[in-house]
Order: C-alpha cells, then structure tokens, then sequence
C-alpha cells in the first residue's frame, strides 16, 4: 500500500514561526512503485480543534502545492495532513505536520531595542538579563529574539536556542531575522530569568581582510526579545526588552570573528541568568525604537554544532608545542575540560595544515584564529567560544603551568539535511568527493564563503554559483541559497550590478560599481539552477527582477566600446597565472565576460518564460543574440577558433552555445587540439574546470574527459588526495610537493569552487540528471571510463530517492535504477542503443560494450 511521507511547508525550514500566509505543501510516496496520483485531499485541524477540507481535489501534484484554505495570520497554530487517491483507492492519512506563523506585522512587536550603555568595541561584551513572573496554568511560551550583533539567550541558566553565532549574517540595512523559540520546557512557576550575551560578529566586528571594516552596519550591539506567555484562561503577559532590563559584563573579555575569543572564567558571575542573582551593580539599559530593517521570520536554516570529533593523534612541533590533529578540515571550535589553578591560561590556535611540522598560520594572513582561556580553578572547568569558528585540523595547545586538558572539535553546519551521494571503485575519485562534501560542509555557515579560515569568509558569489550544481545535489539547500539569493537582490546596485559578496561589503580593493562577470552572474544562472532541482518556480518570480537587471548591466559592459573598465577575475586561478596574479590567466577576462553575458541573458529568459512573462522572455533572448553576434565578431576567427585559444575559452564557448552550429564542430576539434597541445594537463581557472569534462563527453572525448580526470600531477583534481588533502584547496597546488604552501597571498586548503567537477562525478559518471525540475522525470545516462570498474549515485530528490548502480566486468556492462513513486525516467546504456522510457520501481540493464571505442554520451 502507497503512503505519504515527508510532508512540509514551504521549505521545511520555520514551521515554528513562520511567515508565509499561504504556505505551499510538498510531500513524497512510498510503498507501491505502481501508484499514480489523480487527486489528493487536505484536512486542517485549527488551535480549537475545528476541522476544515480542502475537498477532493483533481491533481498529481507533490511539490510546492498551492494553500487550499485561508491565509493564516500572526501567531496561528494550525495542523495538517494529507491524503491522496488514486481512483478509488485511498493511501491513509500522512503524519500530521504542525505549523505555527510567527509576528507578520511591526505592530505585534510590543518590545523596543535595548542596547548596554558602554558598548563601544573594544569594550567586553555585554551581558543583558530581566527577571519576570510565570502564573499558574501556562499553556505556551514562545520567544521571539533577534540582535543587531549575535546572541546566545539563556532561560534560568539553560542555554535556550542551539543556534551558533544566531541570528547570522544577512543584509542587516534591509532586514534582521528573528528566531522563533518554544521555551514552556525551561519555564516554571514562579521567578523565572532571562539571559543574553551580545557579541559583534559581522553586524560590528571586522570584515574583509587587510585592516579590513568594522562597524560596516552599526558601531552599538543591541537586542530585540519578546517572550509570549499564554495560560490556560486565554490570558497573555508579555516580557519584552524594556527598560526592565539590567546590562553588566562577565568572563567574556572579547570575541572577534577572525581573531578568536578571549574568556576570563575568574569575571563570571555566578549564576547571572538565574533568578535571584543580584544585579543591583549593573547598569539601566538604553531604550531604543525598533530599527528601520524589516524583522523577518528566520526562514533560512540556522548553523548548529552537526557533530563532535576527538583528535586522531596528539604531536610535538619541531619548536616543542603540543599540536592536535583531528584528521580532518573542519569549521567550528574546539571545546575544552581542564581543571588547573585559577587564572591558568589555556590558549588554542588553529590552522589547517602543518608546515615543515610546525602550525601552518600563513595562510591566515591577519587573522590570529587564537581562543584564549582563563580558569577560575576550583574544578573541573568545561569551556567553548560563543561568537567565533575557525577553520582547522590542527590546533596548537598552550597552557600557562601544569594542567591537562581535553579537547574535542565542535562542528558547525548550516542546519541543511544530506540528500546526495556518490562512490567509485577509484579510491581517489571517491575521496575527492567527500572532500567536497567536508568543503561544503564548512562553508556552508551562515552564508556561502569562500574560506572559513582567514580574514575574509565572504559570500563571493562566483564561487557560490560556480559550486551550486554539485552542492544542490549532495545537500537540500534550497533555503540556503534562496535566502541568500534575496540578500543579493536587497543589495543589488541602481545600476543592476551585483556586488562580489553578498552581504555586500565594502572592499578598498575594488571600488567602483561595474558588472564583474562570473561572479554578478548569480543573479540569474542560481536562481535557475535551484528551479531545476527543486522545482520552486516562486524562486523564479522572486528573483527575475534581479536577474534581468543584472543581464543588462552586464551587456550594456560588453556592448561599450573597448576592454572592460574594472578589475576582472577572469578564468580565476588559472594554473599559468602567476601566484601573485591569479587573474592573469590565458584566456582574455572580455572573453570570459562576453561568454558569460550570454549565459545570463539565457537564464533570465528562461527564467521569465517559466513566469508566464513571454514579453520579457522575448527581449532577453534577443539579448543573447545580440550578445552572440559581438562575441562572435570580436573573438572568433572565420574557422571558429576563438582568439584565446585556450581550454577554458573553448570550453567555456560551447557551455554556454556562442557559437553558430556550423562552427561548433571546429571549435570542439581545436578545443582537444589544445589539450593534446598542453600534454593533456589541465590549463584551466575555476570557470572553465566547472564546465570542460561535460564538454568533451558531449562531444563524443568521454576517454580523454576521463584522462584529464584520473591525472594526479600539478595541476589535477586528483593531486591533492594524493598530497593528503581532506577538503578541496583553492589553488590547484595550495601545498607545494615538498610540503611547503602556495606562496600566493590567497591560499586556502577548504575552498570549495574546483570541486565542481563533482557534479560531473554525479551527473555523467553516476549516471543521475534531472530532464524535469524537481527529478519529475530523470534521465539515466552513465558514462563509464578510465579504470573504473563500477560506479553509485543516489539522491532523496523532491519527490523521492533515486539510485543509480553501474557495474563494468570485462566488456559486460550492467546498470540497476531505482525510481520512486510519480517520477517516470528515461535509460540510455553507453553501448549507442535507443533511449528506452521506464516508470516508477527499480530496474535492471545488461549489454555488452565495445571497450576499444569512445563510450557514448
């Protein structure tokens, strides 16, 4: 018998005080592969116990279902389940799914900003509390809190959000999310307290790197909390931040997002979040209207510790300090037990990796990465940093006299579920893929950076997008990115340029407003891409605005007469650009910029085609034309070779379709040409290494996509597993192979953008694409190569799992397929055969290969 499962709303991610009136349901099917969907049923049980029906309604929809009943409003509580039929026949009832909205409109706020009246940087963090009464007959109590800053807010002593560095970065002018929290648990009658600790994070502390900018969005740290107590009776109190509040200070001396935190055990006051601690020493708090920022339901996933891990080996540096090791590259910090005497100090620093066996810090550049404890002796203490991560697998053990200490890494993640997974029967190949996966893992916080290491961990957008495909496969992060996605809209210049980072950031280094192509880009190719494999077409009418500002920013630059006026990463990181200067690599930043135009100029008209926008769809497309005219006169020669002449502008080229059909095949013969040419190494940044090996499968080189593949010398994707690596470096040979690192200024050993080759592992090798949005329908095309021998994939897609298994002994090829309920398929085996449709169930294929030959694409 078929049953529902996995029901949600919207995206899962704020069914505790959420914002959408009208929230779309989503749910999958298991338990009879041969179920087809002709109608389904919604029940609605309100906070009274009132029951509603959607009736029966006539569709086989799964995905982002439109709301059947009435818009919800402020603090409603409702509960939901779902029944779908299928002729006659009835699955049971899905599990009920609770949904509770959260404070839509500024007049639900009753609280005010309140702000310690010393909180000046430099200054020790403030420490913020409030005592207050629960009656008898509580019903619920819901928190609502947010920061100009982070916070960690404490009830009775208890740490009441498991949300790290909350309420996160985002574009702070436009809008501050806000957590909704059930806190009935930690409440009892009688005198209750509350607590919170303010930190600067991102909203004061330092950004960017060099001296970098603090105060980028306000010089003072202040909170927004509103506890909502509801009894029995239907009677409702409220504790708000007023001017009840008492502000002092504590152990935390200070805390810095780059620099680590500083903790002085002997200055906490015992019990300060706890009722009856006397704080007639602390000082009234300043009261404030709210800010001019919309407050926003969190609806993007918060980061959370995922996992804790010991260290795997305990060494000495050649200079004598103790170093742990933690066999992995990770994000977070450490947490630490010691008992010593008081005012002992504790000091951990971190890197993430050793050179010449001492603690590799260069890479950090200004960041000290440095957490810094003092003890209050006494006993066994147990400490871990509030408002800072690092990124490390080492960590340099300092102790000020004679103390054992026991540490275990605390990893920190956006709160976003694994979907995806890959395997081989090449160790390598399979371990580059997990170093993606730990890659993503740590830059995948709050925001999408670069690094979680030095003095930078920005949202750069060309590595966000460029990383996307592979990401949306491995994780649901369709919250993640679509959050993100809004802030780059918030931040999008008059012009229709996109920052290079978002949260945009001042940078001295790149003043100006000008498109900066492969990064602005996000604007219309993500926005798509999370249509495709999601199948969320609001993402599309949220962003198209957006994305066709930023299609004609970018083509007004390439239209101008001459070379672009501002800086241009180009085909960063190109193994041919100096280290100093990885921007100037072989193909022409114009070239990259007028390629990239088109690219966007397509996404937005598909995206305006899919919202019913026709006219719009129209224009757009005609702007890629015109857009392929000038790259075509500019940088194409009669017999299409494209003057670059280089991996990445070939690639890149017939990626993107630039060029007219009659000159692909040209275009395609030089492009193998000048891999032959460069010895089979690879010659290309992070832009052209995303796109080549589908180049050369698609066009019939799936040996020699697999030649560059499997290599494991500089440069390669191999080489760093082979050097050791855990996660994906930034640079081809970020370590030296004599175990020195990169003398290049940017060197980071957990930046994700060339692992984008691992959507090809998924995709091409694995064999899994999407031909619908969503994985509605899929296409099984694996194409194996090289010297493996077998090959899986597997995602949980929007509307169920979908597995892929491929076996190669001898010339004997086998592949199994599994596919769930509402899904069709189609199968196309590497022996040239026809595309064979099959639906729901798990299938099996054998044929018999020509191994001397190309495989198929």
């Amino acid at each position: 018998m078929a049953h529902v499962y996995a029901l949600r709303a919207e995206y899962g991610t704020a069914d505790l005080g959420g914002e959408a009136t009208r929230p779309r349901l989503s749910w999958k099917i298991d338990g009879d592969p041969d179920w087809v969907t002709t109608a389904y049923e919604v029940e609605l049980v309100d906070a009274e116990g009132r029951r509603q029906s959607s009736g029966f309604i006539e569709s086989d929809a799964q995905c982002y279902v439109p709301w059947p009943f009435q818009e919800l409003r402020s603090r409603q509580r409702v509960e939901l389940r779902v029944q779908l039929w299928h002729g006659d026949i009835s699955t049971p009832w899905s599990e009920p799914l609770q949904i509770e909205i959260g404070l839509l409109h500024r007049e639900d706020w009753q609280a005010s900003l309140i702000r310690a009246a010393r909180s000046a940087p430099g200054d020790r963090n403030p420490y913020l509390r409030r005592e207050f009464t629960v009656r008898p007959g509580l019903d619920s109590a819901r928190f609502y809190v947010t920061a100009q800053g982070v916070f960690e807010l404490y009830l009775n002593g208890a740490n009441a959000l498991p949300d790290v560095m909350a309420p996160g970065w985002t574009s702070y002018g436009e809008r501050l999310p806000y957590r909704t929290v059930d806190v009935a648990a930690l409440l009892h009658e009688g005198s209750n307290a509350i607590g919170a600790v303010l930190g600067d994070g991102w909203y004061r502390g330092r950004l960017s790197w060099g001296a970098g900018r603090t105060e980028v969005y306000g010089s003072q740290l202040g909170l927004i909390a509103q506890l909502e107590l509801r009894y029995l009776d239907g009677s409702v109190d409220l504790v708000s931040t007023d001017g009840g509040w008492r502000a002092g200070t504590g152990g935390l001396v200070a805390s810095s997002l780059y620099d680590g935190e500083t903790f002085d055990a002997r200055d906490e006051p015992a019990g300060w979040a706890a009722p009856g601690f006397d704080d007639s020493s602390w000082s009234a708090v300043l009261v404030e209207p709210l800010p001019q920022a919309r407050l926003v339901s969190h609806w993007r996933p918060p980061v959370i510790v995922i996992e804790e891990r010991r260290p795997v080996a305990q060494l000495t540096s050649g200079s004598g300090a103790t170093l742990l090791d933690f066999g992995q590259i990770v994000t977070g910090r450490l947490r630490v037990r010691v008992q010593a005497p008081a005012g002992t100090r504790i000091r951990l620093r971190h890197a993430e990796v050793l050179e010449h066996g001492e603690l590799g810090v260069r890479p950090l550049r200004t960041a000290r990465a440095t957490d810094t404890y003092r003890c209050a002796g006494g006993g066994v203490e147990t400490w871990e940093p509030r408002f800072t991560m690092h990124g490390f697998r080492y960590a340099e053990l300092d102790i000020d006299g004679d103390a054992q200490v026991d540490a275990v890494a605390r990893i920190c993640q956006a709160d976003i579920p694994r979907i995806g997974a890959f395997s081989c029967s090449n160790p390598h190949v399979t371990k580059l893929h997990e170093n993606l996966v730990w890659s993503l893992r740590g830059n995948f916080t709050h925001v999408p950076t670069d690094c979680a290491q030095r003095d930078e961990r920005l949202g750069w957008t060309g590595d966000a997008t460029i990383i996307a495909p592979a990401a949306t496969f491995l994780f649901d992060a369709e919250a993640f990115y679509g959050y993100w996605l809004e802030d780059l809209a918030l931040d999008q210049r008059p012009d229709g340029t996109v920052p290079m980072v978002i949260p945009a950031v001042p940078l001295t280094a790149f003043p100006g407003s000008y498109p900066v192509t492969g990064w602005g880009d996000a604007a219309a190719i993500l926005p798509l891409l999370l249509y495709q494999r999601y199948a969320d077409a609001g993402i599309l009418a949220r962003q198209l605005e957006s994305a066709a500002r930023w299609a004609d920013a970018e083509a007004r630059e390439v239209f101008a007469p001459g070379p672009s006026t501002g800086f241009q990463f180009g085909d960063w990181l190109d193994p041919t650009a100096p280290p100093e200067h990885p921007e100037d690599g072989q193909t022409d930043p114009d070239i990259v910029m007028a390629l990239y135009a088109i690219r966007s100029a397509d996404a937005a008209a598909q995206m305006a085609r899919h919202c019913g926008r026709d006219q719009e769809a129209d224009r757009l497309r005609g702007l890629g034309d015109r857009l392929r005219e000038v790259f075509r006169h500019r940088f194409v020669t009669g017999d299409g070779f494209v003057v670059a002449d280089s991996q990445s502008a070939y690639a890149l080229a017939l990626a993107f379709h630039a060029l007219p059909d009659e000159l692909r095949a040209a275009a395609f013969q030089r492009l193998v040409h000048v891999i032959r040419r460069d010895r089979g190494a690879l010659r290309t940044g992070f832009l052209g290494a995303a796109v080549l090996l589908d180049v050369l499968v698609d066009g019939g080189e799936a040996a020699l996509a697999y030649e560059l593949l499997l290599r494991e010398d500089v440069p390669s994707w191999l080489y760093p597993v082979r050097m050791g690596a855990t996660t994906i470096w930034e640079r081809w040979d970020s370590l030296l192979p004599d175990g020195s690192i990169n003398p290049g200024d940017m060197t980071s050993f957990s930046h994700y953008a060339l692992g984008a080759v691992t959507d090809f592992l998924q995709r091409r090798v694995g064999g899994i694409e999407a031909a619908e949005p969503g994985y509605r329908r899929v296409r099984f095309a694996p194409v194996p190569g090289g010297d493996l021998t077998w090959a899986r994939s597997r995602i949980d897609s929007p509307y169920g799992e979908i597995t892929a298994h491929w076996e190669l002994a001898g010339t004997d090829f086998t592949l199994r397929v599994s596919v769930p309920a509402g899904v069709t398929g189609t199968v196309c085996l590497p022996d040239g055969s026809p595309e064979r449709a099959i639906g729901p169930g798990t299938h099996s294929f054998t044929t018999t290969l020509n191994t001397t030959a190309p495989f198929a694409a």
